[in-house]
């Protein structure tokens, strides 16, 4: 039977709307010296580095994850569970190390407002935090997340009770490495680029670790070596 026109629309209960807060794992992936590859190679440079983050992320997503949202040099992601999560923050670090960046990541687990397709709360603002104290190609998480490291082979190390910016106590933390090849690649301390030794440019002055993917960046590098042996300390 068709609804009377004239009567008053009936605003929405609480029992009409979708639950806005939800358990989730929260990560933040971001491109490591995104602003020096941005000056030094051109701004057609960073966006294509943040054209190829997106890609590679949508490339590793599974039905329990997806893409919250994009920033540049960074992706937002969130999960149902962190196996999940963690799977595919693992396989983004490995694929942007073989396209020749470096990336980081954080992650927490925990309720997180979800709403108008974004997330809020104090998950996200953590993960976001955790992801500023990582190593290059490593992954800050709490307990929960690290908890699921074991199951995918990976090895969580204890950073312990870390002060965080922003949070009143001390976290538990701890970091994995997921990459399996970063010992035989080179870094470009300048632009941050990650190199196979046969493609550099030319080697570093005195540093295995050291290739630079362009004379620009060698010719940088030669001008301020001590601003730029910062980046491998």
């Amino acid at each position: 039977m068709p609804a009377d026109v004239n009567e008053p629309i009936r605003p929405p209960t609480a029992d009409d709307r979708t639950p806005e807060s939800v358990a989730s794992t929260i990560a933040f992936v971001d491109l490591i010296q995104f602003t020096s590859l941005t000056n030094v190679h051109g701004d057609e440079a960073g966006a294509d580095a943040a054209d190829t983050l997106e890609s590679l992320t949508r490339g590793v997503l599974g039905d329990e994850v997806r893409l919250v949202k994009t920033a540049g040099d960074g992706v937002l992601l969130q999960a149902t569970n962190p196996h999940d999560a963690l799977r595919c923050i693992a396989a983004l670090i490995e694929q942007l190390h073989d396209a020749g960046f470096d990336a980081r990541a954080g992650a927490d687990h925990g309720s997180v407002v979800a709403r108008n397709g974004d997330v809020f709360g104090s998950t996200v603002n953590l993960a976001a935090r955790l992801a500023s104290l990582a190593d290059p190609g490593s992954v800050v998480m709490t307990r929960p997340v690290a908890l699921a490291a074991t199951d995918l082979e990976l090895a969580a190390t204890a950073l312990g009770p870390v002060e965080v910016r922003g949070f009143d106590a001390a976290i538990e933390l701890f970091q994995v490495d997921p990459c399996h090849h970063h010992d035989h690649w080179l870094v470009d301390p300048v632009c941050g680029m990650r190199l196979e030794p046969g493609r550099a440019a030319s080697p570093g002055p005195g540093d295995p670790r050291v290739g630079f993917c362009s004379p620009r960046c060698a010719e940088l590098f030669e001008q301020s070596p001590e601003r730029y042996r910062r980046v491998l300390d």
